[in-house]
């Protein structure tokens, strides 16, 4: 706490300064140059949305504002004096309502973008985003050339109500009170739009389930048979697998909110239950054979996915298990903490034994040179709608490693695959067997895991060796993928070549079910820049993909429409999922639940440059928070459908 003394000593020091200041600059006869720092702060409101705000109050009320999403209170900083100030701190007063803070201060070298909200990505650029203290310079905010310097106090609040809170700026700023601080007032109101809703995911596991797994506080357990399960590792060795926490949540965008923090997932200690945020349960891994590769620090976000964000919508931490020399089976518990208001905790059993155990080991099936015609897969270009092929021949048993006839059995798995993905598409061959395919339906990460048990009956463990990951990239140009959640239903993916007809349905500017392959141009039909649509899947959850090789410049339009219910009831409500690939990285990933049966929905626009590169735009909204526009198309027939 300062002093009135120490305020009246450190104003005394100001004014011998300034003093000084004006023997440098002078006066004249009809001038006087004033030099004493004060801090003025407007409210920053370019891309906001703020309710309302008072300047002269310094008081920025932020309207409502989604729980689990981010939105803040942003001041402009000005000094219009000779002299620089220094905000020391930012503390809070008066609270109501969790949580405020922290507060940041952000320097803008260039004039900020009106229509983008100052959030997390522009405090990232470099120029500023620090806590205090911090320095507001001479003539800040009122000289030309100037930066603009902004203050913001962060606003993300975890229960519904009217909240308020104050924010004292400690400063050195002649306008400061007598306790050299300045008050500001922030308020909002906390509404509900959707959650966060935690998934963890490991070995094929995903979990938890709500209805069997959970009380009713939302303490959740995880059967030990469904557990984070090493296996038998060999004596002396180590294996690690990997632990997804994910937030599958999909909330939609909230005017005047970051649209890249709704529904945020913040892993954290929680003082009310176990107070151990993310970790191991005392007393259950006191020989310390787990642990987890790398930080596992809390407090952690995951944000719900969002491809324009940069958002994965999934953390993933490696937790390793170490062998002793001896043979012994241990477990432990890890201990999962979050803000999802369902399962605000989650106890996941581990499982691992030291032992002689026969090693898996699963490999990319390699051309064979004296068998030409046998299948193969080059990891380097593994495309969808294509097979892919493993080889497990190269496992073996510590008891006779030379010996491939002690490896008495063999099982495959995939752990993983891309959201969406059905796993009946996948069609696998040779379970069972020492040799392994599966088909891949859509573009996206995958993960395959082989199991081997020896002639005595023990099985191998898990280990880095038994699994075989990769990532699926389409070759194409422009690949337009759609899943949706309806297993019965039928929804059809359509694109037009907006540059010479919007109309729907319209051959043959309409790539759909009833145009497969087009003739836009002169080249063979589905190559070059002909599109083509590889499956109309009618028995519902897809996938269908529409694929050009090499467009030509223009614009495309890519519309879903819901063509059939054959549930035998009322019209299914069917969430809808376009993913738009471009040069064979994700692009673009749009979602909308088409109610009714012969909605037709524009999704976006794939803009197609001369220079081989191009850019996907959500078409415009009907509603807030959705993306694009949706109507009724009653059938799908020439010369087609002029969307409104």
């Amino acid at each position: 706490m300062t002093t009135a003394s120490e305020v009246w000593m450190r104003r005394l020091l100001r004014l011998t300064t300034a003093l000084a200041a004006l023997l440098t600059i002078g006066c004249s006869d009809d001038t006087f140059t004033t030099s004493t720092a004060r801090l003025d702060m407007l409210a920053y409101t370019p891309g906001q949305g703020y309710g309302w705000v008072d300047d002269d109050q310094r008081t920025i009320d932020l309207g409502d504002v989604p729980v689990h999403a981010t939105k803040w209170a942003i001041w402009k900083l000005e000094n219009p004096s000779p002299i620089p100030l220094l905000v020391r701190e930012v503390t809070f007063k008066n609270g109501v309502g969790r949580r405020w803070g922290p507060a940041r201060a952000v320097v803008l070298e260039q004039a900020p973008d009106p229509s983008r909200p100052l959030n997390d990505n522009a405090r990232a650029d470099g120029k500023g985003g620090a806590e205090p203290p911090f320095a507001v310079p001479a003539y800040a905010g009122v000289a030309q050339g100037q930066p603009t310097y902004l203050l913001g106090v962060e606003y993300s609040p975890i229960e519904l109500g009217a909240h308020s809170v104050t924010a004292v700026i400690h400063t050195d700023a002649e306008n400061a009170g007598l306790d050299g601080t300045i008050d500001a007032l922030i308020r909002a109101n906390a509404v509900y739009t959707g959650e966060p809703d935690i998934e963890v995911e490991y070995a094929g596991f995903r979990g938890p389930n709500p209805s069997t797994d959970c009380t009713t506080d939302g303490i959740c357990t995880i059967p030990a048979n469904q557990g984070v399960d090493f296996g038998n590792i060999g004596l002396g060795g180590s294996s690690s697998i990997r632990l997804l926490l994910r937030n599958q949540s999909e909330c939609t965008p909230y005017e005047g909110t970051d649209p890249c923090s709704l529904c945020k997932l913040t892993v954290a200690a929680d003082p009310t239950r176990q107070n151990i945020g993310f970790g191991f349960k005392p007393g259950t891994n006191d020989a310390e054979v787990f642990k987890f590769a790398g930080s596992t620090a809390v407090p952690f976000e995951i944000r719900q996915r969002n491809v324009a964000c940069g958002e994965s919508g999934e953390q993933r931490i490696a937790l390793e298990f170490n062998a002793p020399t001896h043979e012994e089976e241990y477990s432990a518990i890890v201990v999962l903490e979050s803000t999802d208001p369902n399962e605000p905790l989650i106890e996941i059993p581990i499982r691992g034994a030291a032992r002689n155990a026969p090693v898996a080991i699963a490999k990319f099936r390699e051309r064979d040179p004296t068998n030409p015609s046998a299948p193969f897969t080059d990891p380097s270009g593994i495309e969808p709608l294509e097979w892919v092929y493993f080889d497990g021949r190269d496992s073996w048993d510590p008891v006779n490693p030379n010996d491939p006839g002690r490896i008495a059995g063999y099982q495959w798995e995939i752990l993983e695959y891309p959201p969406g993905a059905n796993p009946d598409d996948f069609d696998l061959q040779g379970i069972y067997s020492s040799v392994f395919a599966f088909w891949l339906p859509l573009a996206g990460h995958y993960e395959a895991r082989l199991r081997v048990w020896n002639v005595d009956g023990i099985e191998s463990g898990d280990t880095p060796a038994a699994r075989k990951e990769f990532d699926v990239i389409p070759g194409d140009a422009i690949h337009v993928q759609l899943v949706w959640d309806n297993p019965t239903n039928d929804q059809d993916l359509h694109l037009t070549y907006l540059t010479q007809d919007d109309r729907v349905c319209n051959k043959p500017w309409d790539c759909y079910y009833g145009n497969r392959k087009p003739l836009w141009f002169s080249s063979p039909a589905g190559e070059g820049p002909n599109p083509s649509l590889d499956i109309d899947d009618t028995q519902g959850l897809g996938p269908e993909n529409i694929n050009i090789d090499d467009p030509e410049t223009g614009v495309y339009r890519v519309y879903v429409h819901y063509f059939g219910d054959f549930s035998g009831g009322a019209d299914t409500p069917t969430r809808n999922t376009v993913r738009i690939y471009l040069n064979g990285r994700q692009e673009a990933e749009y979602r909308r639940t088409l109610d009714n049966e012969k909605d037709i929905w524009a999704v976006a626009d794939i803009t197609w440059l001369p220079n081989g590169t191009g850019y996907a735009t959500p078409y415009p909204p009907d509603a807030q928070g959705q993306i694009g526009a949706t109507d009724v198309m009653t059938s799908c027939t020439s010369p087609g459908y002029t969307f409104p």
